[in-house]
Order: structure tokens, then sequence, then C-alpha cells
């Protein structure tokens, strides 16, 4: 009987897209044996959500020059379902992704542009909207995109602070007459992969902040300037969002749409589980091949790849893991594998990890074949 294979990764960030990874695996799988191979592509809240989305739904796409995390113009886009839902990757328009390394700032950077995204869904007349949070290069608590929907920010000098600069360390006072209105009441779903809160020690500032280029002493600004942020959201409202779990995703992104708004999170490993019906198909397979660009501690904590060998568990199945750097690997996963390992550099994998990934499935492939 034919060994049926379900192929569901997720991207190898800052080198191949889900989908990348995916088709790779199985040119490589089918090159070494006669298997049923299933691909879908996974994702979790960051990079390729939207991609994710929209292989398994009908929606119009909406190409938009917004500003980037600098304030630069940049391509992004969005979609909105026939149902007018609108689908945002707040990292195509203020994601790490669009930054060099040596520009990760997050007491500079903005969400201004994931703003931007948002009003002009918002004027293409959607009636909801579903915001993936991940791969953010900023910690501005959502100033820079509460900015671009109309609240003014104003800094010691009375001073409007400019569109695309971060609102968020230097304003003194802020008005929300001019906050697009819709914003109060449309149906706003956050998908994020994390569930950190807004403030403290695993909070956006202390937990994300070093990830985006923040020293120590950028650290503690960006923590005191969340605390008076948030102070200012519930003096306008009355309610205090900060420790709800989530509330940090994104470098606080969410806060605003949360404590104005009528948000709600949603676990991002559910929410596309859902949409990609992954209990049948885990159900159908033999094996699962899964994986990310690193498979750490971090990959059974609400991450795809963990998230999936989970469920397949759950069904007795087994499960491969491939990653680009694999620093540990887990009980969920039966086989583990990484792009880097001998002679192959990070570099070198990098650069040809489309190869590589082919390479291995191969690999695998034979090992199968030899088995059965």
């Amino acid at each position: 009987m034919t060994t049926k294979i379900l192929v569901v990764p997720d991207s190898f960030k800052g080198s191949l897209s889900s989908s990348q990874v995916a088709a790779a695996i199985k040119i490589g799988l089918s090159n070494s044996g006669s298997f049923n191979v299933k691909t879908l592509l996974l994702a979790d809240g960051g990079e390729g959500s939207l991609d994710t989305s929209l292989s398994v739904q009908a929606a119009t796409c909406y190409k938009e020059k917004v500003l980037d995390p600098l304030g630069r113009p940049v391509q992004s886009e969005f979609a909105i379902l026939k149902d007018g839902t609108a689908l945002i990757e707040m990292g195509k328009a203020s994601g790490l992704i669009l930054l060099a390394r040596n520009e990760c700032d997050p007491l500079l950077t903005s969400s201004y542009g994931t703003g931007q995204l948002i009003q002009r869904a918002l004027k293409r007349g959607c009636s909801r909207i579903v915001l993936f949070l991940g791969g953010s290069a900023t910690v501005d608590g959502g100033t820079g995109m509460m900015a671009a929907l109309g609240v003014r920010f104003k800094d010691q000098y009375n001073a409007l602070i400019p569109s695309g600069v971060n609102p968020l360390i230097n304003f003194k006072s802020v008005c929300f007459d001019g906050l697009n209105d819709r914003i109060r009441y449309i149906p706003i779903t956050l998908v994020t992969d994390v569930t950190n809160p807004l403030l403290g020690e695993n909070g956006a500032a202390y937990i994300f902040g070093p990830q985006k280029g923040a020293d120590a002493i950028s650290v503690e600004k960006l923590e005191k300037s969340m605390q008076i942020w948030n102070k200012v959201l519930i003096n306008e409202t009355g309610f205090d969002h900060s420790m709800r779990a989530g509330a940090g995703a994104a470098g606080g992104l969410g806060l605003p749409l949360l404590t104005l708004g009528q948000a709600r999170i949603k676990q991002g490993f559910e929410w596309f589980s859902n949409l990609l019906d992954l209990t049948r198909w885990v159900k159908w397979t033999d094996i699962v091949i899964t994986g990310e660009g690193k498979i750490d501690n971090q990959t059974v904590m609400g991450k795809g790849p963990g998230e999936i060998a989970k469920l397949a568990k759950q069904f007795d199945k087994k499960v491969y893991a491939i990653g680009g750097v694999v620093s540990q690997s887990h009980p969920f996963f039966d086989r583990t594998y990484a792009l880097v390992r001998g002679a192959v550099t990070e570099e070198v994998a990098m650069a040809n990890a489309y190869v590589l990934l082919q390479e291995l499935a191969m690999k695998i492939g034979r090992e199968l074949s030899a088995e059965q």
C-alpha cells in the first residue's frame, strides 16, 4: 500500500516561504519513491499567514503603498474575502523582514503602515478584520497604527508627531477625536502565536524588545512608555487589557484594538487548523512532515510545527521535523533533520535552502522506501 505523507511546513524565515518549503519537500519525495503526498501551507499568525489563508480561500487582493517600520514607502498588500472579511498580515507593512539587521531599533520603528492597511480595508467596505500579528519590527503598543487611524499624538512642545515615527517614546498628549469610528465597532480577530501580556518581565518590551534590536536601556524606556500608554487607554475607556494573554504580541499592537474596539485574540495554530481542516488530513495520513527555520525550545510553545506534531500524536501518527537549524529535539518528533550539519554552515543553508531541502527529502524518501 502506498505510504500517505502530509507535508505541512511553516516558512524558513529569511530564506523560503512555506509554499516553497512544501514544494521542495514534495519534489524530493517524488524523486525517491512512490508516495501519496498532500501539501498544506502552515502558518501561526506570523510570516506567510496571508499566503496560507489565500491558499484555501478565494479573495480579492489589493496592492498598497504604505510606510515601512522606519517611515519609508514600501509596497504591501491585503485581501478581502467574499464575505467581507479583510485579511491583513502586519508583517507585510511593519515587519522585521522589511529591515536590514542594522536598522532594527524599536525606539524608532512604528506600526503606522499596518494602520494604513486597516484604514484602506475599511474604505474598501470590509465588514470584519482578521489581523495576523507575527513578525513585527515594532514595540510601540500600536501607537503608530492608531496614528494612521486618526489618533493624534503630540510631543512635549505640543507638536504633532509625524507619520511613520514611533509615537510611544515621545508622546505627551493624545487626542482620540479623529479616530476612525468604525474601529470601535467592527469585529477584529487578532491571530497570534504568543500569549505574552503587555507589561512586566514576560511582556512586550522585556521579551520582544531585545529580539528587535533593543538594548537594556531601551527596554526600560519601552516598558515605562508602555505603562503610560496603557494608563491613557484605561482613562479613555475604563478597561485594562494589559495583562491579558496575547496583549503583548507584535510589541503590543493589539492593545488599543482590545481596549477601544471589539477585538478578540485567537491562538494562531487553532485558527489555521480550523481553516485548513488539519484534523481530517492528519487522520488521512501515515506520516506528517513539518518544519521551520529553527527548531528549538520555542517550537513546542505554540509554534505551528510543535502544534501539528501534538495533533498528529493524538492519532498515533509518525512526525518528521526538518529545521534549517536544530538546537533541540522534542519527543513529539519521531525523527528530526537539519539543513545545517557537517560542512553546511547557516549562511550556506540559507542561500541554498531550496536545493538542500530537496536533497534531504530524497534522503527521507529513500529511508521510507527501504523500510516498506
